[in-house]
């Protein structure tokens, strides 16, 4: 029995056959898409596993680290401060218990050797401390006992002082019956010694000579301006160069702070030679004697001779007090530095120049040597 429909039956094979094709189409889709679906699934369930491992790993980490810690509540806020394990141990902050100076020395760690120079209340020794040459002050055995304040005193200004033209304290022992300042060691030794050996002829020119004053300026400046003391015992002996030829000051055991000391009643100190009049005659003074003595230093670089001939020290004090004595003037001198050096020695204290000045005028002085 035929189709009386009136399609023909080939065009029906066509449309059966393209309504498979879509069917089949759909069908595959559908399949991919359901395949696409359960791999996202399984990446996003392997990303969250990973997370969560980290998250679990870090969680113990953070446990195992605060289960180490010490816990120690405040009281006055009730709240708990987690003190973190030391993870250097060996460099763990010294007790506070023990009541030691940054300074002090321990006398075992000093070791002394020959002895370089010696003083009214000691000698100095070249020694050796912590792998290193230096130099120990050590006072004298048969000193009084009140020294000792005075040693204290010495070590309490040098513990202040930071400057390249004053010698480096180093530190300083203070047990019972070994008393000693440590100080870093210059090779060249005191001024007074070095200006009086022949072999520093070759090198003392006019312009190490400028040097040599500005470098002990610099330094005074530093003590009256920054620090507030005056140094009272400046002379060549306590001078010190090293191999650079670079002067240092050294030897406060004399000094005093500006502002704490009494000026109506200051005690006569320092050596005759370089001694300015007013302490001499008892009166009250101020930083300008370090000036004075300043001047006594000054002809000495320029003569590389010793004051007033060597001649008995109180005789000499004696006739800068009264008479008004100074060390003969030198016919080589020039006009410049001969005129800086008199202004310093001037009889009234006020009319002496300050170091701030003195210094601006040897820079002048050196700078002009250069041409």
């Amino acid at each position: 029995m035929g189709c009386d429909c009136g399609v023909p039956p080939g065009e029906v094979v066509v449309v059966v056959m393209l309504s498979l094709l879509v069917i089949a189409i759909i069908a595959v889709n559908i399949v991919v898409q359901r395949k696409v679906h359960k791999l996202e699934m399984q990446d996003t369930f392997l990303v969250r596993q990973h997370s969560s491992f980290q998250i679990q790993s870090i969680t113990k980490q953070i446990r195992s680290l605060l289960s180490s810690a010490q816990v120690r509540p405040e009281k006055p806020n009730r709240t708990t401060v987690f003190v973190m394990p030391k993870v250097f141990p060996s460099f763990a902050a010294p007790s506070k218990s023990k009541s030691v100076n940054d300074w002090e020395i321990k006398n075992r760690d000093i070791k002394l050797m020959e002895k370089v120079a010696s003083g009214s209340f000691g000698d100095v020794y070249r020694g050796e401390w912590c792998g290193i040459q230096v130099a120990i002050k050590k006072p004298s055995k048969n000193i009084p006992e009140e020294f000792f304040a005075k040693f204290l005193e010495e070590v309490e200004v040098m513990t202040k002082l930071h400057h390249p033209n004053i010698v480096m304290f180093l530190g300083a022992c203070i047990e019972e019956d070994k008393l000693a300042i440590v100080l870093e060691y210059l090779d060249r030794g005191c001024l007074f010694d070095f200006l009086r050996d022949p072999e520093s002829e070759k090198v003392l020119s006019y312009r190490t000579i400028l040097k040599f004053a500005v470098d002990i300026a610099r330094g005074m400046k530093y003590l009256h301006q920054r620090c507030g003391i005056i140094q009272r015992d400046l002379k060549s002996r306590n001078l010190l160069l090293d191999n650079s030829l670079n002067v240092k000051l050294c030897d406060f055991g004399l000094s005093r702070a500006l502002a704490n000391e009494n000026k109506n009643t200051m005690t006569a100190c320092g050596t005759p030679y370089w001694t300015a009049p007013e302490i001499i005659c008892g009166d009250a003074y101020n930083e300008k004697a370090d000036v004075y003595s300043f001047a006594i230093v000054l002809w000495e670089l320029i003569t590389r001779d010793e004051p007033y001939d060597g001649r008995p020290g109180l005789e000499i004090a004696y006739q800068v007090a009264q008479d008004g004595i100074r060390p003969a003037l030198p016919k080589f001198c020039p006009d410049k530095y001969l005129t800086l050096m008199t202004s310093c020695w001037d009889e009234k204290p006020d009319a002496r120049p300050s170091f701030t000045e003195l210094l601006d005028r040897l820079h002048d002085m050196a700078k002009a040597e250069k041409f």
